[in-house]
């Protein structure tokens, strides 16, 4: 996919950029906020990462690996598409990358979108596939479940329900002004939230602190015993 989107650069003008910073960067770290939607997933982490083998330390240095991958991929999109299309062609756009495979000429095919949608479906497949153990892994955790095979067609049902639910352009922008602040929460805050409480119970559950605890059980229960084999009670 992002082969294709790179085809884009043939057509670009880096001119389109300037001038920079030109709204000023109060308004570009409000208008950034717009951008938490499309790093949604991520929170997936919290979910799968116990499950993971190997060391902390080493699942932390690929998850960031691959937000940095993911943070360039659309730092290159959004760059192509920037410079393909003028300010004033960027407005009349909803979509500007279908729009920019469309303008591409690849040979005998006409239209290289129909090869960018089975591509991004697949992607969005993938990511609802992900979303949906997620949310039967806790409600079979909350439940006491051994298994989260029986909670996966309840989440499927409920998803499509609310997919389906929506019909008018407002409830969409309803849903999308929904999302984009609970970005804040479940990126933000939540995170910070568990970060937290992980301190606090590791400082609770201190390994030096339990092992002195079980030596001294130890101890007196050796002490216990020698005394009882000393007065012949367990003889």
């Amino acid at each position: 996919m992002m082969l294709l989107i790179s085809c884009g650069i043939k057509q670009s003008n880096p001119l389109y950029l300037l001038p920079l910073t030109e709204a000023g960067w109060p308004r570009i770290i409000v208008g950034s906020k717009e951008t938490l939607m499309a790093m949604f997933g991520f929170e997936f982490i919290l979910v799968v990462f116990p499950m993971a083998e190997g060391k902390s330390i080493g699942k932390l240095k690929l998850i960031l690996a691959a937000n940095a991958v993911v943070v360039l991929l659309y730092c290159f999109t959004v760059f192509t598409c920037a410079t393909a299309f003028s300010p004033q062609q960027l407005d009349l756009m909803p979509e500007p990358v279908i729009y920019l495979l469309r303008s591409i000429p690849l040979g005998t095919m006409d239209r290289v979108d129909f090869i960018f949608l089975p591509i991004w479906l697949i992607s969005i497949f993938s990511a609802i596939s992900g979303y949906y153990y997620a949310a039967s892994y806790g409600i079979s955790y909350l439940l006491k479940q051994k298994s989260h095979k029986k909670e996966v067609p309840f989440v499927v049902l409920a998803s499509c329900i609310i997919a389906y639910w929506p019909q008018r352009r407002e409830d969409f922008e309803l849903i999308g002004f929904i999302a984009n602040n609970s970005a804040y929460f479940f990126l933000i805050v939540f995170p910070f939230l568990l970060l937290i409480l992980s301190y606090i119970f590791k400082k609770r559950r201190n390994p030096k602190h339990e092992k002195k605890e079980q030596s001294a059980w130890n101890a007196g229960s050796t002490h216990y015993y020698n005394g009882l084999l000393g007065s012949g009670q367990l003889a």
